[in-house]
């Protein structure tokens, strides 16, 4: 499996040139658990400015309230009823919020950690028909700022890539506050994109 990385300055400047990578390099596979194919490539996309402007990808399919009641999802858990009512086995923020301290901590303690790492794959993901495509999240303090590290085992780039990255950067930008540094780059990695 052939693997890709592109930079770009902003969030939907990078996203852009992954979709084009994908478009032109990306291989056609079976994918028998929908009953269809799709095309995936390894993408790693290095956003060197996530805060710059402009934020938003005119590419993104949903729109600004969905992209904004994701971020929300994510970060604040407004739908993680849905978990207690039995809709969905788990949140991202269900599965975050308790290591969410630790980060800040770990990294209060030692700037230069390389431990300040949430975990979101558990054991019972291996027989998950529904199992987490985040696998960690990784944070760094280099050079003042804080720096982010993101892997997915498998990540839709259509409907799924450019939510999760807003997201997570809205994440990082969180946590750096609190920190009281700067936001410094984000790399979001997808073993499947």
């Amino acid at each position: 499996m052939t693997e890709y990385m592109v930079t770009g300055y902003t969030l939907p400047n990078a996203y852009h040139k992954a979709l084009k990578v994908l478009h032109r390099f990306g291989e056609v596979v079976p994918c028998p658990d929908y009953n269809t194919e799709q095309k995936e490539l390894t993408m790693t996309m290095v956003v060197e400015n996530p805060l710059g402007e402009p934020m938003i990808s005119r590419c993104m399919i949903a729109g600004p309230r969905e992209l904004e009641q994701y971020r929300q999802e994510m970060l604040d858990g407004i739908l993680d009823f849905e978990v207690a009512r039995g809709n969905w086995p788990y949140t991202y923020h269900g599965r975050m919020e308790n290591q969410i301290p630790f980060i800040v901590e770990e990294l209060r303690r030692n700037p230069h950690s390389r431990r300040a790492v949430i975990n979101l794959r558990y054991l019972i993901d291996q027989h998950s028909d529904d199992p987490a495509c985040l696998q960690h999240v990784q944070y760094f303090i280099r050079d003042g700022k804080l720096h982010c590290k993101v892997l997915f085992r498998s990540n839709d780039a259509c409907k799924a890539t450019f939510m999760n990255a807003f997201a997570l950067i809205m994440l990082q930008e969180r946590i750096a506050d609190e920190l009281g540094i700067p936001v410094g780059s984000y790399v979001h990695r997808a073993n499947s994109f």
